[in-house]
């Protein structure tokens, strides 16, 4: 066996099996057949354990306790966890959650992204085992985020092991980026989920620049850039792009690039196309005075909120910054081996491109202060569309956790001869943080236990740099050195993630209780009794999305966006909750036409019976035709329009009189179909008090018929004389269409790893 052979076997199982298909040279296959015979991957299983060890360590309040919990963090009870509830309730019917009928009159899941319907992360959740009630388990739910975070820590150590670093130095980074940094301060599930697969994206995209298989990797690195995509947010792989783009252009590779960015957006088109659909039918809340429109720009200023303020630069090494969405946090320990891997003589390869990606996405993230950022969102399509440009500190961090590998490696190799001066730095660091928790200025005042934090911080400093000059000396073993570092680094990691999460006996703790006990007598009410109708409800007084978490139909609920044709209506316009067929409300005190009160919960929530709802469906004999737009939303609003003899539209339908009385029997719809009986005398149309969407397709006794737009956003049908059953489906096309074309790259890559595993097998 030639050196470069060696040196590629001793890379490890990460780099082997997780990314050895896109290997260099046509013998990679033997490669992987020679390491599974050698046994040359036990010390990189045994570095996957201790990864997941570290982690579990780091997320201790969730994974080994059942006293604290991170779904208090905002979005995550009130939103997040009822939209996978949604999605899990479904699954376990055998149905595919494609539409949500819980909120806001009905919207698609996938169109909306962040549910993360198309993830694979998300489906591990799914597979987990329901409670009594039929509801997720707070326990599988933290074991779930947990996990995503090990999962993070794996593939950056896959990346970490493809560089000329050890298993131990690749120790090291792993567990920064999994439990540190972004993805370990990030509490939104679907936002760390698209950022763990960064490293895996970054370590094809490398090979292929490195002219390994250039083609066959740069496929691979857009395979995993989809995987991002299909996580539940479009801002980390948005950002992930236009890194991508740029390294692509400085290194000249067009084609590659071209290559990456191709089969990332192909292989997460089940994801994207849904969305543009959508975006064009919806309104977007942005931060911004008001709602926004698929032609609108997300106004500047939004980015500049939504960026990382240059005056929290301290917030780097301390932890708790207030005012950015995601804890911009690195940590001392990460930083000093990152300076580490920069000085190091000579230095090792990669290193100066990874400093050139941290350094150009610190000052993308640094939007406020950054003219750069603002010329990029002018010129560069889209990108006003990913609002956060903190979120490009995901990409840092796949950075940082790199060079955090190679400073490691360098340490254990020598090539650092000036650690004495590394030491006193840290010193003078832990001596200036000392002061600083005595002595607190203005910007760590408002951090909860700042001071107390910051000397613990100061005391990480302190302790590493005695590590430092003790490995120098010749004092600590390498077992040893290494451990130190992982401790020093779970110490620092413990005073920012997970510190905030609250526990169970904190008054904080609002959303947990409600989800689980707390509103089963008021659901228990509402679903013997709701029937097909719709509730309301003041979000304020209950803080999470009661339709999405109980399975009941809903006008209000605390969401990203909404159907614009229902929300132009007006959702809290007494005579739209009509239309739609709110017949009950829900709060702590009523409102002025609330009408009477039926139920009072045992958590002081009363229910009020609304007189003058319709039913969910019914059947008119006259249609008002009216132009698109405004003038229908007028028409539907004018007091004279009598909504339940006459059905306002853009175009007439032939429809017949008759003085019939003529029910719609609903049955509830669900995630995806609503059927109707009923029985008319004359030809009409049936009116059903569900948002109209492009994607649903309507059948009268097993027939295709046309679904009409009534009422400026619901959903109707022009039905003959006679009983009939009628049934509703969505069946998007978007999605189908986007599962082919992403199913064909992913079976593409499928069979090329395929490929050389069977080559493998028959070198053996």
């Amino acid at each position: 066996m030639n050196p470069d052979k060696r040196r590629e076997v001793r890379e490890g199982l990460g780099s082997v099996v997780l990314v050895g298909l896109a290997g260099s040279g046509d013998t990679n296959a033997w490669y992987l057949a020679y390491f599974m015979r050698s046994r040359k991957w036990i010390p990189d299983a045994v570095a996957l354990l201790v990864i997941a060890a570290c982690i579990v360590v780091a997320f201790w309040k969730i994974a080994l306790t059942q006293q604290y919990t991170f779904i208090e963090s905002p979005d995550i009870g009130h939103q997040v966890l009822p939209w996978l509830q949604v999605q899990a309730a479904a699954i376990h019917r055998g149905v595919v959650p494609l539409w949500d009928p819980y909120l806001v009159g009905g919207q698609p899941l996938a169109g909306q992204v962040q549910p993360a319907v198309f993830s694979p992360v998300t489906w591990l959740l799914w597979l987990t085992p329901l409670d009594g009630s039929g509801h997720l388990q707070l326990g599988w739910i933290h074991a779930w985020f947990v996990l995503l975070h090990v999962l993070g820590g794996w593939f950056a150590y896959a990346f970490l092991r493809s560089l000329p670093a050890g298993p131990e130095a690749s120790i090291v980074g792993a567990v920064f980026f999994g439990a540190a940094g972004f993805v370990g301060n990030t509490p939104w599930p679907q936002i760390a989920a698209g950022a763990i697969w960064l490293p895996l994206v970054f370590l094809f995209y490398l090979r292929s620049l490195r002219g390994e298989r250039p083609i066959f990797n740069a496929a691979f690195a857009g395979g995993f850039l989809a995987l991002s995509f299909l996580a539940g947010h479009h801002a980390v792989p948005t950002f992930a792009v236009l890194m991508i783009a740029g390294i692509g252009a400085w290194q000249r590779a067009f084609a590659r690039t071209a290559v990456t960015l191709f089969v990332g957006a192909a292989g997460a088109a089940v994801q994207i196309l849904p969305a543009i659909e959508y975006a064009h039918y919806a309104l977007r809340w942005v931060n911004s005075a008001n709602p926004l429109s698929w032609g609108d720009v997300v106004p500047y200023p939004v980015h500049q909120v939504l960026g990382w303020n240059a005056a929290e630069l301290l917030f780097v090494i301390l932890p708790g910054s207030q005012e950015a969405i995601v804890n911009p946090l690195i940590g001392v320990v990460p930083l000093t081996l990152v300076g580490i891997a920069l000085l190091a003589s000579p230095r090792r390869r990669g290193a100066g491109l990874l400093a050139g990606i941290f350094g150009a996405a610190v000052l993308f993230a640094l939007a406020r202060s950054n003219p750069f950022h603002g010329v990029l969102y002018a010129l560069v399509p889209g990108l006003e569309k990913a609002r956060a440009p903190i979120m490009a500190m995901a990409i840092a961090d796949v950075a940082v956790a790199a060079l955090c590998a190679l400073g490691v490696a360098a340490l254990l190799s020598a090539e650092f001869a000036r650690l004495s001066r590394v030491a006193g730095a840290l010193a003078a660091l832990a001596g200036f943080l000392f002061v600083v928790s005595v002595y607190p200025p203005a910007i760590l005042q408002g951090v909860p236990h700042g001071a107390e934090r910051a000397a613990a911080i100061a005391i990480v400093a302190a302790l590493l740099a005695l590590l430092l000059i003790g490995w120098q000396r010749g004092r600590v073993g390498r077992l040893a050195f290494v451990t130190g570092l992982l401790m020093l680094s779970l110490f620092e990691i413990g005073n920012s993630t997970g510190y905030d999460y609250v526990h169970v006996e904190d008054k904080a703790s609002l959303v947990r209780p409600r989800l689980y006990g707390g509103t089963t007598d008021l659901a228990k009410f509402l679903s013997g009794r709701i029937g097909a109708a719709r509730m309301t409800y003041e979000h304020n007084d209950l803080l999470f999305n009661l339709g999405d978490w109980y399975g009941i139909a809903g006008m209000s609920g605390f969401v990203p966006s909404a159907p614009e044709a229902m929300r132009r209506l007006g959702t809290w316009n007494s005579q739209v909750l009509d239309l739609y067929g709110v017949r009950y409300y829900v709060a702590l005190k009523p409102s002025a036409d609330s009408g009477r009160e039926v139920f009072r919960s045992a958590g002081g929530w009363g229910v009020w019976e609304r007189p003058n709802a319709f039913p969910r469906a019914w059947v008119v004999h006259r249609v008002t035709t009216v132009a698109p737009g405004d003038a229908t939303v007028r028409k539907v609003l004018d007091a004279g329009t009598n909504l339940h003899e006459t059905v306002v539209m853009n175009r007439q339908v032939p429809v017949e009189t008759c003085g019939a009385n003529e029910p719609v029997a609903v049955r509830t719809p669900d995630e995806g179909r609503a059927e109707m009986n009923v029985e008319l005398g004359c030809a009409g149309i049936v009116v059903l008090s569900d948002n109209w969407f492009p994607g649903w397709r309507a059948t009268i006794d097993g027939v295709a018929t046309e679904v009409l737009t009534a009422n400026a956003a619901l959903r109707a049908v022009a039905v003959p004389g006679g009983r009939h059953r009628i049934a509703m489906e969505y069946r998007p096309a978007p999605v189908y269409w986007g599962a082919l074309l992403s199913a064909c790259i992913f079976l593409g890559l499928g069979a090329m790893a395929w490929l050389y595993w069977r080559r493998a097998a028959r070198d053996l």
